[in-house]
């Protein structure tokens, strides 16, 4: 494994998982690479996030980020996590599995798509799709249902869509097969099924499934546009509970899948793995959870858990304390499963939060002093949007926090005081979380705008020299830990299918340091470029690497040393430095095709002017056969000079586009008058000679087996290959095809000066 020949070089102590994503600026992806790096800093071991697009994706853009999957081997990592089953979403799960298994024998694991053979880590989509049929069914009787189902070639979707289908029939309801569209995962293909759903189906429909949130939302969005109530008219629902399906309007219910543990337990089987803890093979499921919000018809209320009673009646003349301390275990143990409802992080020290917030607020009670509870609340709360959490979960704890509470309280001033301390702390929690998203936005904001100012700076170098200089002078100030710029030799209409033999790294930058520079640069094999050249240099990391491409032009790609996957701006980086880069690149190579085109048309003056002296020769001598003895005078000798100089031409430039004027001006003769002259020299017109002299080149080429007719055609002057074939057929009675067949198979050929004639 690379990890134990990394130590024996003495290169690096530290194992090192590798990371296959399609994108970064997914939700599931963040969340689930979050998982990931918290499981990995425990255990010391090192990522790296290889952001390579989609498998023979139909589209340039995106498969020419494959060339990264092409990086990890045993000299790089010990174990590869392949954390998205969109990854290979183009391609037949054969192949997707052929992928998988094709990393020289390292450990793979995989997240949302079980490989036969390989360790994965699953999410249980049949109960999570059962139960969101059932609520919709039990709850809001809902029985005609529109069904989105996702690309067939993605597990998840499908094995959705299919329960989807099992629960219908399990309850006795049709299935309507118009109602059943199929789409990629978006928000823009969930508006496009509703459209077909409505205007070529005609489908009549209560609710509409979706695949995914994102497809749910596209689906909200074009019901909203035509006028269709949510949920009052159709409601609507989806899978995953991403953040932007608590915001929408209305709020949308799902189906929660902890995506966060996903990463998190696929890089503890790989961990178990590279450690020989077991030698069978993994296969873990993880439950989901239904989340009901408004968009099926349900209240807000109805997020959390039913409302759990105080356990014994509450005696009015008991004071706070005395209720409270008897309900305490009880109050505490919901609010847990409340959060855990709500956020399936779960994360302990949250939970230990809970005990301290039931102290601090009791307290307040039973001195009427909020301050001490408010202050409590705020630095908690403040610490745990910073770590992610959404005011959402805050405002759920509260309101159920004061439910419990307000149902201890006997005394009325007591009840009036606790409802105030509430009212403080959800305006708190407002104006933090109104703070933190200022914060925020100020801070990418921020960053935006040193990134645009930077690459605006670098679009001005001269070469690309100049670039990495600028590079290296204005990578540090942008805080990042890392930084590795790796330029590939062979840049030009390389593409995601052809091979890049060795690139070289011109950059490198650790803690604010320039460690590599261009003119210490070697060449390197291409697989031997990250481990040799970038991992000697770092101890702990969490990598992210980017493809640097545009067009079918492979430029190289960049490494850069994150804390957290968080706003790391690696997609506008990518973009940036990719169109830099290659324009650049462009100016590079229109320096020297200028340079090169000066110097074939300096070699054509050259000739030029040979041919030009060659003809004052000739008319020298012609001007001496006039002035000498009459008896040695041809009236025919200028015409003859002029008429081999054409036929000259026309031998040196049949493959080219000749046109009579131009074969005139070169005789410096009238292109009226050439024309009727070369056909009295000739016997035939200029076209027709011309013709006549391709044809007998052509017919002398085929019988090479090596080249094609179509290259043929090019090299006598002909761009329409099927004109071509006209022409031939025209002298020779045979397409050029058929007069190859008659060569090669040793049939007897009729005499080329025959033939073209």
């Amino acid at each position: 494994m690379c990890g134990v020949s990394l130590m024996k070089d003495g290169l690096n102590k530290r194992p090192v998982f590798a990371v296959l994503a399609d994108y970064l600026d997914l939700e599931f992806n963040n969340k689930a690479l979050n998982g990931i790096t918290d499981f990995v800093k425990e255990k010391g071991i090192n990522v790296i996030c290889l952001v390579g697009g989609n498998l023979e994706s139909p589209y340039s853009w995106e498969r020419n980020r494959n060339i990264l999957f092409r990086l990890p081997d045993d000299k790089t990592v010990d174990g590869i996590i392949v954390l998205s089953s969109l990854i290979g979403q183009y391609v037949s799960p054969e192949e997707f599995g052929k992928f998988c298994r094709g990393f020289h024998g390292l450990p793979v694991v995989t997240v949302s798509e079980w490989i036969e053979g390989l360790p994965a880590v699953l999410i249980d989509n049949e109960s999570g799709m059962n139960e969101l049929l059932t609520h919709l069914i039990d709850h809001h009787r809902i029985s005609r249902f529109a069904i989105i189902r996702g690309p067939k070639g993605i597990p998840d979707a499908e094995e959705r869509f299919q329960t989807c289908i099992m629960s219908l029939r399990k309850h006795n309801i049709p299935v309507n097969t118009d109602a059943i569209i199929e789409a990629p995962f978006g928000i823009t293909s969930g508006i496009w099924a509703v459209e077909q759903l409505l205007d070529r189906n005609k489908a009549e429909f209560e609710a509409i499934i979706a695949p995914n949130d994102h497809t749910a939302l596209g689906a909200m969005k074009a019901l909203q546009m035509r006028g269709i109530r949510i949920p009052e008219d159709v409601a609507v629902v989806g899978f995953d509970d991403i953040s932007e399906s608590r915001f929408s309007f209305p709020a949308l219910t799902t189906i929660s899948q902890p995506i966060y543990d996903l990463g998190k337990a696929s890089a503890g089987i790989l961990y178990d793995i590279i450690r020989g803890a077991d030698s069978s093979v993994p296969i873990r499921t993880l439950p989901t959870q239904l989340v009901v919000r408004e968009s099926c018809g349900c209240h807000l209320h109805d997020c959390t858990t039913e409302e759990a009673p105080i356990a014994d009646p509450v005696d009015v003349r008991e004071p706070f304390d005395v209720v409270f301390s008897r309900n305490r275990e009880m109050i505490q143990a919901d609010l847990i499963n409340t959060l855990l409802e709500l956020n399936p992080v779960r994360k302990a020290p949250f939970f230990r939060n809970i005990d301290l917030i039931l102290n601090s607020f009791s307290l307040a009670v039973k001195e009427r002093k909020s301050e001490n509870f408010l202050r409590v609340w705020e630095e908690i709360s403040r610490q745990l949007l910073e770590e992610g959490y959404t005011p959402f979960i805050f405002a759920s704890l509260l309101t159920r926090l004061r439910k419990h509470m307000l149902k201890c309280i006997t005394d009325y001033r007591n009840l009036l005081f606790a409802e105030d301390v509430f009212f403080q702390a959800i305006s708190k929690t407002s104006y933090q979380s109104t703070e933190t998203q200022i914060t925020d936005y100020v801070v990418q904001h921020s960053m935006v705008t040193r990134l645009n100012a930077f690459f605006g700076t670098l679009g001005m170098a001269r070469d690309i020299e100049q670039q990495v200089h600028i590079m290296q002078m204005g990578i540090p100030p942008l805080n990042f830990k890392s930084f590795f710029l790796v330029l590939y030799d062979q840049q030009e209409d390389a593409g995601p299918e052809k091979e890049i033999l060795s690139g070289r790294i011109v950059l490198g930058c650790q803690d604010d340091k320039c460690i590599i520079s261009m003119k210490e640069s070697k060449n390197l094999p291409f697989n031997d470029i990250f481990p040799k050249g970038i991992l000697p240099h770092c101890g702990e990391f969490i990598f992210v690497v980017e493809a640097l491409f545009l067009g079918n032009d492979q430029i190289g790609f960049f490494v850069i040393g994150l804390k957290n996957f968080s706003h790391s701006f690696s997609e506008d980086i990518r973009t940036q430095l990719s169109t830099v880069l290659r324009n650049t690149i462009l100016l590079d190579r229109i320096k020297t095709l200028t340079n090169n085109l000066h110097r074939l048309a300096e070699g054509k003056n050259n000739d030029m002017a040979k041919i030009n002296q060659s003809l004052r020769r000739e008319v020298k001598k012609m001007q001496d056969i006039l002035t000498g003895n009459e008896s040695t005078i041809s009236p025919d000798a200028g015409e003859d000079i002029r008429i081999q100089k054409a036929l000259h031409y026309i031998e040196a430039n049949y493959n080219n586009d000749i046109s009579l004027d131009e074969l005139a001006e070169n005789v410096f003769m009238n292109p009226v008058y050439f024309s009727n002259f070369f056909k009295a020299k000739t016997g035939t017109g200029f076209l027709e000679y011309l013709t006549s002299l391709r044809v007998e080149k052509a017919l002398k080429l085929l019988s090479n087996p090596q080249l094609t007719v179509k290259e043929i055609a090019a090299m006598v002057g002909y761009k329409d290959a099927n004109y071509f074939g006209k022409i031939v057929k025209k002298y020779t009675n045979l397409l050029p095809t058929e007069y190859r067949q008659k060569v090669l198979t040793g049939r007897e050929t009729r005499d080329l000066t025959k033939e073209c004639q």
